[in-house]
């Protein structure tokens, strides 16, 4: 699995959730899925860890399993 791209966007978490939001979600994120994202990103430092949890947490998340 190519996570590079997620990786060059995790320095910024905005960034970071965005991508998710447009790619994962088709830009239909709600705001607390969001939140719970960025809560998590700005705890992790490593850019690699950043990306990964960001895309754990939302393809864990009932919204994520909604659109399947």
């Amino acid at each position: 699995l190519d996570l590079s791209a997620y990786v060059a966007a995790a320095p910024n978490p905005v960034n970071l959730v965005n991508m998710v939001d447009l790619k994962l979600f088709h830009g239909g994120m709600s705001l607390p899925l969001r939140q719970a994202i960025l809560t998590d990103s700005y705890a992790v430092t490593d850019a690699r860890q950043r990306a990964v949890g960001a895309l754990y947490i939302a393809a864990i998340s009932s919204e994520y399993a909604g659109l399947r």
